[in-house]
């Protein structure tokens, strides 16, 4: 027993003495030291070329926290930049590690500058950062906030030839896991453009948008995500006077090629001068992504458009129905009853051939007063009240301008209880409409 008490106190001086050895090395060790070995990792791992221009600060105590700065990452294979960040900083727990449990405190990123590309081909300049072991990760992560500011981000599509530019961006998180996001904000200046408007790297703007998402707990697993909120919306001062737009859905939920949200709404906003629109729009949303087929089974709409050039005064709009959008066998089927300006309105529309589309529709209309929807016309000599009757009994009566429908492909019907046009008052009216003609079948008119 003795000598047992004497070999573990033995074992206990020196166990003392090695942790002690080993926690003066940390704390004499510089950790600019460790530059070489990162940067040496990350290009026979990755790749790629790794450089941190600037210092690399460890602090042990009470937290493990590490700050790094001027950091450059190179494209795959190539010393062409691919990312840069000005400044890093991170602080971890020290005892959960012990668990394997990386729980992180918080981390800051300042000045993230990156250029994302899409091929001709499809394959993006970042697939290989995506590949992951089929092992699973030795920790378990926990991150309680994530804040960075003052980044800038490309990305550049060779098929389509568009750029997007996202600049001024901040993002703000809560608490992340492997698989869920408490909290998500994001805010930034959206620029569009396209390759052709680029010149020695500098990008000439089509059109700029200040742009918000926020998120709120999404989860993520083997079969899809859920989130109980999401919200985009963006601003633009320059296309128009003012365009403001935004998109929300609530209780979204994906399973496999299931999609479904309880609740999207949408609101647009367009003043041009005098020209005005707002529109908004409510509907639960069922989506079976792999047929690409999207129902908006109950969806209700209202919307306010005025144009001088159009109509004669601003037209008001409310409507209640569903729709179908079937991407495969390209069509697209509504069903709709409503008003618009006073008259009561259902409709069935339909369209197909996404390429050359074709439009078959059944309209119905109690009244409509034609005068005051379009436009104001230039003061003509009036014709004597019987001529007018007598030109309206007629089979066929020539409506003025309506050669923006002449080279769409139509097949449908309007029917329209009393109708008001030009001075002429006339009920029971079904007009049938066929693609390439310039005039409307009037059948069964009464006077």
């Amino acid at each position: 027993m003795k000598r047992l008490i004497q070999y573990g106190l033995v074992f206990l001086i020196l166990t003392f003495f090695l942790v002690a050895g080993t926690v003066v090395v940390i704390i004499n060790l510089d950790p600019n030291a460790l530059k070489p070995v990162i940067q040496q990792w990350v290009k026979e791992n990755k790749k790629r070329s790794f450089i941190i221009d600037g210092d690399l600060q460890i602090d042990l105590y009470p937290r493990i926290g590490i700050r790094l700065s001027e950091l450059k990452l190179s494209e795959y294979q190539r010393s062409d930049p691919f990312a840069s960040i000005e400044n890093v900083q991170i602080s971890v727990l020290a005892w959960p590690l012990l668990r394997k449990q990386v729980i992180v405190e918080h981390i800051v990123v300042k000045g993230i500058n990156a250029k994302f590309i899409r091929y001709q081909d499809g394959r993006m300049n970042f697939d290989d950062l995506l590949e992951t072991d089929d092992e699973p990760p030795a920790f378990t992560v926990d991150i309680a906030q994530i804040e960075s500011a003052d980044n800038h981000l490309v990305f550049m599509d060779e098929i389509t030839q568009q750029i997007f530019v996202l600049n001024d961006l901040h993002l703000t998180t809560g608490r992340l896991t492997s698989n869920t996001a408490q909290q998500i904000s994001m805010q930034s200046r959206l620029i569009s453009t396209r390759m052709e408007n680029t010149d020695s790297g500098s990008i000439a703007p089509e059109m700029t948008f200040e742009t918000q998402l926020n998120v709120a707990n999404i989860a993520f697993n083997d079969q899809g995500f859920s989130s109980d909120s999401m919200r985009l919306s963006i601003q633009n001062n320059d296309f128009a006077d003012h365009l403001t737009a935004s998109v929300s859905v609530s209780d979204v939920r994906k399973s496999y090629d299931q999609l479904a949200a309880e609740l999207v709404q949408f609101e647009l906003a367009v003043k041009q001068g005098e020209q005005t629109a707002q529109i908004s729009l409510d509907t639960p949303l069922a989506a079976r992504l792999k047929d690409q087929q999207w129902n908006l089974s109950k969806f209700k709409t209202n919307f306010d458009f005025f144009h001088p050039a159009h109509v004669g005064k601003p037209l008001h709009g409310r409507f209640a129905g569903n729709l179908n959008l079937n991407m495969h066998a390209e069509s697209v089927h509504t069903a709709l009853q409503g008003s618009l300006s006073g008259s009561t309105i259902q409709a069935v529309v339909q369209m197909r051939n996404f390429s050359e589309q074709s439009y078959a529709f059944d309209v119905m209309i109690d009244q409509l007063d034609l005068d005051s929807l379009l436009p104001g016309q230039p003061s003509q000599t009036r014709e004597p009240e019987v001529e007018k009757k007598a030109q309206l009994s007629i089979n066929k009566m020539q409506i003025p301008d309506i050669s923006v429908f002449r080279d769409l492909n139509l097949h449908g019907s309007i029917r329209i209880g009393e109708l008001s046009f030009n001075d002429i008052q006339s009920s029971g009216i079904h007009l049938t409409i066929e693609s390439g003609q310039d005039c409307f079948d009037i059948r069964n008119p009464t006077q």
